[in-house]
């Protein structure tokens, strides 16, 4: 059975990304016929921001490409739904970072020549609720820089929410490399950094912080480009992962897909993407010199935040702890975050996990259940 097709045409995430990029990619990956509106939709809005993409490069690209890092970036890495987020809205209230924003995602060649223009058109047209936390709707919340990727250029992993048919392509060439060529290697890396480089130049001399799933399964990459960078890990009991993650799937691909998917083939992909990229962290992690790489579990972040948050300042030489606690301490007591209620899972669901996961719980500790009803996570 295909999954639905959402009835909204306006959240596809390529809307004010490259149109030379938007047209090379459906020409090789293609679109059904139920979403030619939704193509349509983003080519118009592709094509009448191309002027504004062109000026951009002409009048910042200089600058940008001079723009020097010259601090080590700080990369929260974890699978969705792991507790990703939460950690970067955390980290992003001390101001001694910069983080991208929802704005800079959506239109990573638009926001130095028209950021403050591109920020009130969201908040106009924008929903009023955040689609996955039910937040009020902020074109300024930390965001993820893979989406401004896929935005600039085909080397991104999200491609695969407009081509979930091709999701294993993606992962394979622009996550692992493994089937990219030595130019299209490099490419990314010039792509990436050029990007960081743009939220410096606007933002000023900070040292970034990152979040974004795919570059679990970038730490060579990422340690070439930023050999000194620091790395938090964020992981969550497998079974509520995969509770989230399926409900996340559902809810975003019927919004942003160009191609017809079968739910069969989500699971697949959910259960896929999990796997390897965990695997390929467990693999790689030891490239990672150990005095710049930091663990923690959701469970005892969500339970003791700032006991948590000053273990990962201690762990990896933060400095500005004490102005950033203060910080942190009034968005842990006025946040939105709220402990999700606990899952149910069926016998089914319990053996598909402990078989697609099994490593996962041996790999941190967690307590594989026996394949029984209405077991409780």
């Amino acid at each position: 059975m295909n999954l639905p097709k959402h009835p909204s045409n306006t959240k596809q995430p390529m809307a004010f990304g490259s149109l030379r990029n938007l047209l090379s990619l459906v020409r090789q990956h293609g679109i059904d016929r139920p979403y030619w509106r939704r193509f349509l939709f983003v080519l118009v809005n592709t094509t009448w921001t191309a002027p504004l993409r062109w000026y951009g490069r002409i009048r910042y690209g200089r600058f940008v490409r001079q723009t020097p890092i010259n601090h080590p970036p700080l990369f929260i890495l974890g699978h969705w739904r792991n507790g990703t987020t939460y950690l970067y809205n955390l980290l992003s209230q001390d101001p001694a970072f910069i983080h991208i924003t929802l704005t800079q995602i959506m239109a990573p060649e638009l926001f130095l020549p028209a950021g403050p223009i591109l920020e009130k058109l969201f908040r106009r047209l924008g929903p009023s609720q955040h689609y996955l936390s039910r937040q009020a709707f902020n074109p300024n919340v930390p965001s993820e820089e893979e989406f401004a990727l896929a935005n600039l250029s085909p080397y991104s992993l999200y491609h695969f929410w407009s081509f979930p048919r091709q999701a294993q392509f993606f992962l394979n060439r622009y996550v692992f490399f493994r089937d990219a060529s030595p130019k299209e290697r490099e490419a990314w890396k010039s792509c990436y950094r050029q990007l960081l480089q743009s939220l410096i130049f606007y933002g000023g001399d900070k040292p970034l912080l990152l979040k974004n799933p795919p570059n679990t399964g970038r730490v060579p990459i990422l340690l070439e480009m930023f050999p000194d960078a620091r790395f938090i890990f964020i992981l969550r009991n497998p079974y509520k992962v995969y509770k989230s993650a399926h409900k996340f799937y559902r809810k975003i691909l019927p919004m942003t897909s160009l191609q017809d998917i079968t739910e069969a083939e989500v699971d697949q992909i959910m259960f896929s993407f999990y796997r390897q990229l965990m695997q390929e962290y467990l693999q790689t992690r030891h490239l990672i010199p150990s005095e710049n790489l930091v663990e923690i579990k959701l469970e005892a972040l969500s339970a003791a935040p700032l006991p948590e948050l000053h273990r990962i300042y201690t762990s990896l030489r933060l400095p500005g702890w004490e102005t950033a606690e203060p910080r942190l301490q009034r968005f842990v007591q006025n946040g939105p975050f709220q402990p999700p209620p606990p899952y149910t899972l069926t016998a089914a669901e319990i053996e598909q996990v402990n078989q697609e996961w099994g490593f996962a719980f041996d790999a941190w500790g967690y307590e594989m259940l026996p394949a029984k009803d209405g077991q409780a996570v």
